[in-house]
């Protein structure tokens, strides 16, 4: 019960924090704090994993539509690396669908990879 009130709690301040998202700095450190949070999970099952998803979800399509006119390439290698981070997170939890992103997510990084390189 215990850890169900933490996760409770912890999902209570990243949705707080993150509706108080204004500009893409704050974006930003709002999806690293995410990604810190999940990693410092000691248990996650499928049920917390479908909640966190869905903030994810959030940070990666809604909130980096909102910005990405205002993203440097930089800002650009941090949020793939918060993404690695993230399924490098529940693929220690042993959650089935972490393998499947992080390979989406590393041929995401050979194309960003690419366009530096051109």
């Amino acid at each position: 019960m215990d850890n169900r009130i933490r996760f409770t709690s912890m999902l209570f301040c990243v949705l707080l924090f993150s509706s108080c998202i204004l500009n893409k700095d704050t974006y930003l450190k709002s999806f690293e704090k995410f990604v810190q949070d999940v990693e410092l999970k000691e248990h996650l099952n499928e049920s917390d994993y479908e909640k966190i998803d869905k903030q994810y979800t959030e940070f990666t399509e809604s909130y980096y539509q909102k910005y990405i006119e205002e993203l440097t390439m930089q800002d650009k290698t941090k949020i793939v690396k918060l993404k690695v981070r993230y399924y490098k997170s529940l693929a220690r939890h042993g959650l089935k669908n972490a393998g499947n992103k992080l390979n989406e997510i590393g041929d995401e990084a050979l194309e960003f990879m690419d366009i530096l390189l051109k």
